[in-house]
């Protein structure tokens, strides 16, 4: 509600089935049905199959009236590996990502204009070669930093990266910012800790706070005054 944009939300992209990245849609979708809007809200939920599962479950409970006149249309379109969503001005790819057994999967966002803007998104997942191949060239690459360097055993064991293995995917692929998110609550009074780490090795390094807002464009990205 906060966020106000959030209830123009046409489209959303899941990366898995973990409950702190579902537990919103919620939220989200009760807000939206509250509207009674005309139309009715109309949205997409893209995701794979136990991420989808999960989301339906929650939209089963908040979706209706009690007169059962539905006030949110929802679709449920399946992820995989490639094309998953595609206009004239916009190109979305799914790409498996490391993180635990569970279909997961990061998203590419590529735009047909005239920047033709890329925008990398990991979503949850470990250390893999092929987040520099998929990373290469991105305007900005939006990457999970769940822990500090001393913890990397423990990131790969639970398919989580590091502040610095995120910096060093950006330096290898030759992004032009690197924004991380997803950092886990023990470093909640460090936090400076985590991005000083990804600056020492790659120095566009950002760690925006919640409700930040950026304009991306191929001249760079700059974060939009409240």
């Amino acid at each position: 509600m906060q966020a106000r944009k959030s209830l123009d939300i046409a489209h959303i992209f899941l990366t898995h089935d973990h409950l702190d990245h579902l537990l919103g849609l919620g939220g989200l979708f009760l807000s939206l049905s509250l509207r009674r809007a005309n139309p009715v809200p109309h949205v997409a939920i893209h995701g794979g199959n136990t991420a989808l599962d999960r989301a339906q479950t929650l939209a089963a409970m908040i979706r209706s009236s009690g007169t059962g006149k539905a006030l949110l249309k929802l679709d449920y379109a399946e992820v995989a590996p490639g094309t998953v969503y595609e206009t004239g001005e916009l190109a979305v790819t799914a790409f498996p990502t490391n993180h635990r057994e569970r279909p997961c999967f990061g998203y590419v966002f590529q735009s047909k204009g005239r920047d033709r803007l890329k925008i990398v998104f990991t979503g949850d997942t470990g250390y893999m070669d092929s987040l520099v191949e998929v990373a290469q060239g991105a305007d900005c690459l939006v990457s999970e930093a769940n822990f500090a360097t001393e913890k990397q055993d423990t990131a790969i064991r639970v398919g989580h990266l590091t502040s610095v293995q995120a910096a060093e995917i950006a330096v290898k692929a030759g992004v032009k910012c690197l924004m991380l998110n997803h950092v886990s609550r023990e470093y909640a009074d460090s936090l400076d800790r985590i991005l000083a780490e990804a600056k020492a090795i790659f120095s566009h390094t950002l760690l925006p706070s919640d409700l930040d807002s950026f304009q991306i464009s191929s001249h760079g990205v700059y974060h939009v005054p409240k």
